[in-house]
């Protein structure tokens, strides 16, 4: 309380923080998108796990995580440059994202490793898309003479599984990931 005009007051000081607020959103948002291939980050993966893929799995659905690693992309980067490295990462981000739904989710979440998330879709027809989308990266024309594929591994996220975190199943899909690369690359393993 002060003393306004010889009679009790309150005083109150309001800021307009409606500028900070939204700086602070953009900012928020830049922090989960790969600036280099506009796709969300692991950080984004996450955040749409627990805010899309976790109701989704918890009404009884099931989901499946798929991590994708590039095969032979370091010849490409070693042999013409990390500028052209660069061009192949945004070339395959593109095809990764014209196939992008709502059902279907795509994150890079490292050098060239990326993450799909799939909702709405059976085991099998996650593996043909996944077959879908290494033709197509496979037979790209990057401009130069390299040859690029890719290896993946999915899991699927299911609410009745032991594991509950999202850790637990990118650990999971990560490893039959690294299977896949050890059984000479260009497959997928479930």
């Amino acid at each position: 309380p002060i003393d306004y005009n010889g009679m009790e007051a309150d005083l109150y000081i309001i800021t307009n923080v409606t500028e900070k607020i939204k700086n602070e959103r953009k900012l928020e948002a830049l922090s989960m998108v790969d600036e280099l291939t506009k796709l969300g980050n692991r950080r984004m993966m996450v955040k749409e796990n627990n805010d899309l893929v976790f109701p989704y799995v918890k009404a009884g659905n099931e989901a499946f995580l798929a991590m994708l690693d590039l095969d032979d992309f370091k010849i490409a980067n070693d042999k013409y440059g990390h500028s052209y490295g660069d061009a192949v990462l945004k070339n395959i981000a593109s095809i990764f994202t014209k196939n992008k739904r709502n059902d279907i989710l795509v994150y890079r979440v490292g050098g060239d490793e990326f993450a799909f998330i799939f909702l709405n879709h059976s085991q099998n027809e996650v593996i043909e898309k996944l077959k879908d989308l290494q033709k197509e990266v496979e037979t790209f024309n990057y401009d130069k003479k390299i040859s690029i594929s890719f290896s993946a591994g999915v899991t699927s996220i299911k609410i009745n599984d032991q594991n509950r975190r999202f850790s637990d199943y990118y650990d999971k899909a990560d490893k039959l990931l690294y299977k896949s690369k050890k059984q000479g690359k260009h497959s997928i393993n479930v």
